[in-house]
């Protein structure tokens, strides 16, 4: 494997933007270094003619709406992977001469977005009308063809042995397959491997990981549900020192059976939920649509919201939605769930980690590179020894060397198809529990899928290796490239949190005030956590007794509201236009800036105040807010303040 690195140049922060780059001909693996660097989006964009191939119906969908403009670009939406009907065939192949044709007249470059299962189609087509040299062909997520080889082996054999007769062809990833996987397989062990260096660009984030190993990953999901539903946010502090609430969540949770048991025990509604996954399962049809339909009117299969598009408090993702896709929340926080006991559960985190934390696209997002990972390890009874599976891949080896030999030694032709009847369906049925042989769907002949071989071995070392104890999980995340394990809270966050956990824990007032004091006489030189507090704390009564007469006032006043209460009213009447400005607006007050100067205005003029009203004349006697409020009067929401508490 001869590998070649090109440094990005510093200030690109798309791959589109630096005009240099070209992409390479022949075969060859292409890593893209970083999730978001645009490089699919360029290959939409740019003067060649390209077959994007994609693993997921939904990634190609999610693409298809943000360039439902450009003409060029035909989505081959029809899942032709099962069909043997030649008239749909035709059908289809009419299609892609129709729209070679307008491109054609119309002078723009050719582009297709086909799924791995349909791509077969398309190149014989390509191939049949002598075509297929013009074509750029980009497998997309490639690392899918050997994750995928665990669920589906026969299609992704087919895919790489339909893809070895195209004379172009950039197998693109962020998160390629690992090089003692790929040097196994005679198609990729001898290819250009590009690694693109983003180091230079001064556009790499740094992605940080809290991890938390727990014994239910349920138990922890419904935590988090309750935190957002009860406006219990997670807040950070933004690049303009602001404080921003994530009030969006999305989970990446691969079990649709567990994502509609958490809708139930949390009696979550449809316009709160947002389930993306995969619309049919082929061993029961339809089968995760029919799930998510009995939990009520409303209910179904969403979509990727596009730019711009408002997306519901939680989104719940299955691993077939995530890969490649564009998620544009401006708040959005990030979730994952591991469970190395169930297949479907095991997270690889060297593959899917890095894929899920690049889904959240918008710069402006402040929780776009920050993650929390639940996951359990891995039971004792599911441990299994290296050498008891080495033994079973031997044997599933040896099986597939001898069903070979039999059937190409074998010249009764009765006797070949029977045993072909049985190969095919021991393919469909048994998994390839017993051994690796597929059917060609280029030859129609039997051959050994190494994917399957591979495949077998990465869920191995995934679920095995990665996930045998809290050790070896922190080892597997501290091995990616451009993160920060966060192996405990932040020592700010520690501190809020066991401020909270006693504030909360006593409803008696006299306590509270004690409390919410003393905390914030010993941090009060803390921007972060005094920004926090006002959140966490959002009773003004607090904040306004401590603002006025600090923490030796409260103290000689035995932290008592009925003899706080009354000297603070007290001190606001002693100045007549303060009295009338806290007696016409309160803490709690959210109101427009054309409606704060239209009463500020009556009350100067009343007090034959000689000033022009502003709506910042407020923060003279109020902490504030600003941000957009609704106005009942304008019926529309308009930029204003939140009157947070009384300012001493």
């Amino acid at each position: 494997m001869n590998k070649i690195t090109l440094k990005v140049p510093y200030g690109i922060k798309y791959i589109s933007e630096w005009k240099e780059y070209s992409m390479p001909k022949g075969h060859c693996i292409v890593d893209k270094g970083v999730t978001g660097c645009g490089y699919t989006e360029m290959c939409l964009m740019n003067s060649l003619n390209v077959i994007l191939c994609s693993p997921r119906r939904l990634l190609l969908e999610n693409k298809a709406e943000q360039h439902v403009q450009d003409s060029n670009i035909l989505y081959l939406e029809n899942d032709m992977s099962d069909s043997s009907d030649l008239t749909e065939v035709k059908k289809y192949y009419e299609k892609m001469r129709q729209h070679i044709l307008d491109c054609s007249f119309k002078g723009l470059p050719v582009k297709f977005m086909i799924t791995y299962d349909s791509a077969y189609h398309l190149i014989n087509f390509l191939k049949e009308t002598n075509q297929l040299q013009y074509f750029h062909v980009v497998a997309d997520e490639f690392q899918s063809i050997f994750l995928d080889s665990y669920f589906k082996p026969n299609t992704e054999n087919s895919f790489v042995e339909s893809l070895q007769s195209c004379p172009n062809v950039i197998y693109l990833s962020a998160t390629p397959m690992l090089e003692k996987y790929l040097v196994q397989l005679d198609e990729f062990k001898d290819l250009d491997y590009y690694s693109i260096d983003w180091s230079g660009s001064g556009y790499v984030e740094i992605v940080r990981i809290q991890r938390k190993r727990t014994n239910s990953l349920g138990t922890e999901a419904d935590k988090v549900i309750k935190s957002y539903l009860s406006g219990d946010y997670p807040i950070t502090i933004d690049d303009n020192n602001n404080v921003v609430q994530s009030k969006e969540a999305v989970f990446y949770f691969n079990s649709v059976s567990e994502i509609v048991r958490l809708i139930k025990r949390n009696k979550l509604t449809s316009d709160q939920c947002n389930i993306i996954c995969s619309s049919t399962n082929k061993k029961k049809d339809n089968n995760n649509a029919r799930k998510i339909k009995k939990l009520g009117p409303g209910f179904k299969i969403g979509k990727i919201p596009t730019r711009g598009e408002k997306n519901k408090m939680f989104t719940f993702c299955t691993s077939t939605s995530y890969i490649g896709a564009d998620f544009y929340s401006t708040n959005a926080s990030t979730y994952i769930f591991a469970d190395p006991n169930l297949r479907c559960l095991a997270l690889d985190i060297s593959l899917d980690l890095p894929q899920i934390v690049g889904r959240q696209r918008d710069r402006n997002n402040p929780f776009k590179n920050n993650v929390i990972i639940f996951y359990k390890t891995l039971r004792s009874e599911n441990l299994e020894d290296r050498e008891q599976f080495d033994e079973i891949q031997k044997e599933r080896r040896l099986k597939t060397d001898a069903l070979l030999s039999i059937y190409y030694t074998e010249t009764n032709d009765l006797k070949r198809r029977a045993l072909m009847d049985g190969l095919v369906a021991q393919a469909v049925y048994d998994n390839y529990v017993n051994n690796f042989v597929s059917i060609s769907k280029n030859t129609g002949l039997p051959v050994y899928n190494k994917l399957i071989d591979i495949a077998n071995e990465r869920a191995w070392e995934v679920s095995q290796k990665d996930y045998q104890d809290t050790i070896s999980v922190t080892k597997a995340l501290q091995e990616l490239e451009h993160t920060e394990v966060v192996l405990h809270l932040d020592k700010d966050d520690k501190v809020m949190n066991e401020f909270l956990d006693d504030f909360y824990s006593t409803g008696v007032f006299t306590k509270k005030l004690k409390l919410f004091c003393d905390f914030t006489e010993n941090n009060k030189d803390n921007l972060y956590l005094m920004k926090v507090l006002s959140f966490k704390v959002p009773d003004p009564r607090f904040k306004n007794y401590y603002n006025f007469f600090g923490l030796a006032g409260c103290r000689a006043r035995r932290y008592r509201e009925d003899l706080l209460r009354p000297e603070l009213l007290d001190i606001l009447k002693e100045d007549e236009l303060s009295s009338v400005i806290t007696s016409s607006f309160k803490p709690g007050d959210k109101l427009g800036n054309k409606q704060i100067k239209e009463k500020l205005r009556v009350i100067y003029n009343n007090l034959k105040f000689s000033k022009n009203p502003k709506a910042t004349d407020l923060e003279q006697w109020f902490d504030t807010r600003p941000g957009k409020v609704y106005s009942s009067e304008e019926n529309r929401w308009v930029h204003g303040l939140e009157l947070l508490s009384y300012k001493k």
